[in-house]
């Protein structure tokens, strides 16, 4: 059953999800026409539930490839100071919401790129500084859009290990944090 943001911490997850669907270069790379249709290849939180009652298959995988995954941010080992949702007050005004989310990337490696690392690899980049470049321009908390104030890499970019192919196919994925507020 699908649940919908609605409060001030879920919204922001669904705030970056539009911000991110926004993105003319994510549509591009999601081949998909409208803002609506970009925004189903951002997930909330993470992919939804397979058909079957066991983890995702390869052809699920890859039907629903490229896709994002916005999420809260969570420091490792429950270590303090992630502030992956913050309300601060300064002095007797009203209180300034800010936070992290963790935004992550993840395509097929095309055919072509297979036998090609390298390849592989600056392909899923420029997708993924093309989307980030956007965010840039659109993430200055104008027309309803979250305020993004910084992007920073989390998680290596990283190619599938060759014992996962079988299962979940050839692919690339990135995390980064995205640091947002007023």
């Amino acid at each position: 059953m699908a649940v919908t943001p609605t409060g001030q911490i879920s919204l922001r997850l669904e705030d970056l999800r539009t911000l991110v669907a926004n993105c003319a270069a994510w549509r591009s790379w999601t081949q998909t026409a409208t803002v609506a249709a970009a925004k189903e290849k951002v997930y909330l939180v993470d992919l939804p539930p397979p058909a079957k009652d066991e983890a995702h298959e390869e052809e699920d995988l890859v039907a629903r490839r490229p896709f994002a995954v916005v999420d809260e941010f969570e420091a490792p080992n429950d270590r303090s100071g992630a502030d992956a949702f913050v309300m601060d007050r300064a002095s007797l005004g009203a209180f300034q919401l800010g936070g992290r989310l963790l935004l992550s990337f993840e395509d097929d490696v095309p055919p072509e790129d297979a036998g090609d690392p390298a390849a592989a690899k600056l392909r899923f980049m420029n997708n993924v500084g093309a989307v980030l470049q956007e965010i840039k321009a659109l993430g200055a908390g104008e027309n309803d859009l979250l305020s993004v104030h910084r992007v920073a890499r989390w998680e290596p970019w990283r190619r599938s290990p060759k014992e996962e192919e079988p299962t979940q196919g050839d692919y690339m994925r990135v995390s980064f944090v995205v640091t947002w507020g007023i």
